[in-house]
């Protein structure tokens, strides 16, 4: 039984580093203690460059997340909102299995992807 929940386990762990969270995050000094919008930092091109010179850095992708409160009727619930470059974060083949209906936006395009 120990051995089935490990794998169960490690499963939901590379799913969730692989599809969404990554190895690696990198925040601005004092986000960690104050999780502000306002504690972000100016991702650039020269930042980009910086970091995929590092052999052991395959891939980035940028993003800003936060959290708000959704109401409909007499229910409310907390929700996760991330700004991302499209592009990048729906060509993993595990995000692209879960559309159900619909296609995933571009940045031209713009638009919402709803869980």
């Amino acid at each position: 039984m120990v051995g089935f929940q490990k794998g169960v386990f490690n499963n939901l762990v590379k799913i969730s580093v692989e599809d969404f969270y990554g190895y690696v995050q990198i925040h601005k000094k004092g986000y960690t203690e104050d999780k502000s919008l306002l504690n972000t930092f100016e991702y650039s091109n020269d930042l980009e460059e910086y970091l995929l010179s590092n052999e052991n850095v395959k891939d980035l992708h940028p993003r800003v997340e936060t959290f708000s409160l959704s109401a409909f009727g007499e229910k409310t619930k907390g929700i996760p909102i991330m700004a991302v470059i499209p592009e990048q974060e729906f060509a993993k083949e595990g995000i692209k299995k879960r559309l159900i209906a619909g296609e995933f936006p571009t940045s031209e395009s713009g638009g919402l992807v709803v869980t």
